[in-house]
C-alpha cells in the first residue's frame, strides 16, 4: 500500500475563503475612495483608481491562495512518499536479514 491519497473535498473548503479574500479588498478600496472623495472632493478619477487597485489585489489573492495550498499539498505528499519509501527499505532489509539467518541455519545443519 502506498501513501494515502488526498481528499478532493479539501479544495471545496477554500471556496468561501477565496470569495471573502477577493471581495474584501474591493470593498475596502471602495470605502477608501468614497472617503477621499468626501473629504478632498477628488472626483471619479480617484474612485476608479481605488477600485482598480482593489480588483487587482483581489485577483492576486485569487491566484496566490490556491497556489499556496497546492505547494503545501505537494510538500506533504513528498514527505509521505519519503516516509513510505523508508518503511519499504527497512522492510526489505529485515527480509534480507531473515533470509541470511535462515541460510546460516541451513548451512549449520
Amino acid at each position: 500500500m502506498g501513501p494515502k491519497k488526498e481528499s478532493p473535498f479539501k479544495y471545496l473548503v477554500i471556496l468561501p475563503q477565496i470569495g471573502i479574500s477577493v471581495f474584501v479588498p474591493i470593498g475596502l478600496m471602495f470605502l477608501v475612495a468614497r472617503g477621499l472623495e468626501y473629504f478632498f472632493h477628488t472626483g471619479p478619477v480617484v474612485f476608479i483608481i481605488c477600485i482598480v487597485l482593489g480588483v487587482l489585489t483581489g485577483l492576486k489573492t485569487l491566484y496566490d491562495l490556491p497556489m499556496k495550498m497546492n505547494n503545501d499539498s505537494m510538500a506533504y505528499n513528498k514527505r509521505k512518499l519519503e516516509e513510505y519509501e523508508r518503511e519499504q527499505e527497512i522492510g526489505n532489509e529485515s527480509e534480507k536479514t531473515e533470509k541470511d539467518v535462515g541460510e546460516d541455519k541451513n548451512k549449520n545443519n
